[in-house]
């Protein structure tokens, strides 16, 4: 008759054990529970291992459980192995080294994915942050330079306006000016016009007047040629009144060719004023419009220097954010190293502790295994202390584990693969000082 127990573990065993009558291993999805199987009931050393407790009920276990059974005659002395009478049963050193080898890759694979999602997270969010910030800044300093363009723009325009207004003005001013002056001048032609016709009818008569004086004195030279001694006084007298009015036409006419001459001169001397007026007054409008164009190019010139700083303002604030986003995504990544790297430290500390000998309190050199206990020391440790040491059963070959003191023999030491493969993947890892420390040991064992 066989019985089935489903036990939990008190303290941590990671092995397959063999206990005479029982066998018990690892839950496969709960490693802290332990199932066992016995051919007799409540009884036998598994039930007085200070490692176990009763969990529950016997006949209703977890379906999930894998048992072993195992003959009454055939339990006694029982060895796992993969020969002999008993060679279907599985290598409790293979099933140990597999199932702690996944749970060690399952842990590492898992811690991995973790990272490795957190840091995307983190990248994806900073990059998303930063290109919102980017984004901003860009739309504030398009609208900067919008305003000031706006407004530079604006002010030139205005400028533009009012020198237009102004060179307006001006040339109204000397448009009004130059059309008073000209009516003056015309008028003042007219009136020369007017006396000049005047001139010419008192120029027609003093012509009149000439030739009548000519005839008058060609009349008087024939009168004294032809009659000198018809003369009388009366003829004397009209002559002489005759003398007399010859003069008077002679400076009359002499005064009036005076006159002419000064209104000719008087009509010189006004044109070359009004020339010499005209002359300054489009000097004058060359010169405004000289300073116009030269006002227009230097506030053109100013608003694109303004607008170049600006915009190298804008670059410089540009870079400047690009190399911090930049800076920010380098610390993110030795963030995420370190942490990566402190994690490995936790994990090495963890596994260092995990496997130190309980003799030695070192980690694991060449570890060999009790097949009776399960528990693992170093190969030179326990080689020596099975040396040293009595049989504890009477036996001389016997000795007792260090550490649950159950029974074992010499045949019961065997190497443990999974351990040294373990600790060689993790050797490299450690601290240097352990490191050197390891190396003179092993050393010192050779």
């Amino acid at each position: 008759m066989y019985y089935q127990y489903y036990l939990r573990q008190i303290e941590p065993l990671r092995v397959l054990t063999i206990n005479k009558t029982h066998i018990y291993h690892h839950h496969p999805h709960h490693p802290q529970y332990i199932s066992g199987t016995s051919h007799q009931p409540n009884t036998g050393p598994l039930f007085k291992n200070p490692h176990f407790e009763l969990f529950s009920n016997p006949t209703n276990p977890p379906q999930s459980c894998q048992y072993y059974s195992i003959p009454p005659n055939g339990a006694q002395n029982m060895i796992l192995t993969r020969s002999g009478p008993h060679s279907d049963i599985p290598d409790p050193q293979e099933k140990l080294s597999a199932t702690e080898d996944d749970s060690l890759k399952e842990l590492r694979h898992q811690f991995e994915v973790r990272l490795k999602h957190e840091q995307e997270l983190f990248t994806m969010k900073t990059k998303q942050e930063w290109s919102e910030r980017e984004n901003k800044i860009r739309a504030q300093n398009i609208k900067v330079l919008q305003e000031i363009k706006n407004k530079h723009f604006k002010e030139l325009q205005e400028i533009k306006a009012q020198h237009f207004k102004d060179g307006q003005e001006k040339e109204e001013k000397m448009h009004t000016e130059f059309q008073k002056t000209l009516q003056g001048a015309l008028s003042f032609n007219g009136e020369l016009q007017g006396k000049d016709s005047k001139n010419e009818e008192q120029q027609a008569q003093e012509a009149k007047d000439s030739k009548t004086i000519r005839e008058l004195k060609n009349f008087a030279l024939s009168f004294k040629l032809q009659g000198e001694d018809n003369k009388n006084e009366e003829q004397h007298a009209k002559e002489a009144k005759d003398l007399k009015t010859i003069k008077e036409l002679e400076e009359t006419l002499k005064t009036s060719q005076e006159h002419n001459d000064a209104r000719v001169f008087e009509l010189n001397t006004l044109n070359d004023f009004l020339k010499k007026r005209l002359e300054e007054k489009n000097n004058e409008l060359q010169a405004t419009q000289i300073v116009v164009k030269d006002e227009l190019d230097t506030a053109k010139k100013e608003f694109q220097n303004e607008l170049e700083a600006t915009r190298i303002a804008a670059k410089q604030e540009l870079d400047a954010a690009k190399k911090e986003f930049e800076e920010m995504i380098q610390l993110t990544e030795m963030l995420v190293t370190e942490s990566k790297d402190k994690a490995w430290d936790e994990l090495v500390h963890i596994l260092d502790t995990e496997l130190e000998c309980h003799i030695c309190t070192e980690i694991f050199i060449d570890a060999d295994i009790l097949s009776t206990c399960c528990h693992v020391f170093c190969h030179r440790c326990i080689n020596t202390y099975y040396d040293i040491n009595a049989g504890d059963w009477g036996s001389p070959q016997q000795r007792t584990c260090p550490l649950c003191r159950f029974p074992f023999v010499k045949r019961d030491i065997q190497p443990f693969p999974m351990g040294r493969s373990l600790i060689a993947k993790i050797e490299d890892k450690l601290p240097e000082e352990t490191i050197q420390r390891r190396i003179r040991l092993k050393q010192e064992q050779r």
